[in-house]
């Protein structure tokens, strides 16, 4: 059977929502006309994501398959194991607490189908004083990196984005990351391959239990800098730039 989607969910310590998004996704799926797979890859937790993934899998192993890494290896790592794990025509990936709404999910899947290579969805931020300072790094990075190295795209970062699976396939071994900077990566290399890429806007809704701390946004604000420079680096070596 030829599947429509291959939804990758890849999460460390997100144990918590994964039973209420699985219920959220397959009630919006269901009402669509798309055949879906949904690939969890847990990216080495220490919670009990591991164990509750398991137990979600059980429910129907046809449809829901899961990867484990032994090791944390990061965000880019573990997205691209479910990509590479996928067999869907086309292949997405959304945050596992759902910031971006399910019912986006075939809305963007669809525009793939249409004929896009990559669709991903541009966050529209809640007004929110409690994200104030997270919102602002979110934004201020977008235009540093259209900046820097030429970005042509308003979301780079964004964690809801979808594929044509041969097309993604192939740009795989030009994003080396395995951190969070892939995502800048896997837009910037299609981009110069001339690949067609769409953002479509969608309501990003920041949850209230996920407030993290601003030492640690100092310090992935540092990260994320020093990993723009060197990607400027590699891309002017190529003449990209």
């Amino acid at each position: 059977m030829t599947i429509d989607l291959s939804l990758v969910l890849a999460s460390y310590n997100s144990g918590k929502f994964l039973g209420k998004s699985l219920k959220e996704i397959e009630e919006v799926m269901d009402k669509s006309n798309l055949t879906y797979e949904i690939i969890y890859v847990d990216d080495s937790s220490k919670d009990d994501s591991q164990e509750t993934i398991k137990n979600i899998c059980k429910k129907d192993p046809e449809k829901l398959r899961y990867v484990f890494h032994e090791k944390n290896k990061g965000r880019g790592a573990a997205i691209k194991t479910g990509i590479k794990a996928a067999k869907g025509e086309v292949i997405g990936y959304i945050d596992p607490d759902l910031e971006t709404p399910a019912y986006y999910i075939p809305i963007l899947t669809k525009e793939v189908k249409k004929g896009y290579d990559i669709v991903t969805g541009l966050r529209i931020y809640t007004l929110d004083p409690i994200w104030m300072h997270r919102t602002i790094a979110s934004v201020g990075y977008r235009y540093l990196v259209r900046i820097m190295i030429k970005m042509k795209f308003k979301d780079s970062e964004s964690g809801c984005k979808f594929f044509n699976r041969e097309k993604i396939l192939k740009i795989l071994p030009y994003t080396p990351s395995d951190g969070w900077f892939w995502d800048t990566e896997i837009m910037m290399e299609p981009y110069f391959k001339g690949y067609k890429i769409k953002e479509m806007p969608t309501l990003f809704l920041r949850r209230i239990d996920e407030k993290g701390s601003t030492l640690k946004l100092f310090k992935d604000s540092k990260d994320y800098f020093l990993q723009l420079l060197k990607y400027r680096k590699r891309l002017k070596k190529r003449g990209l730039l």
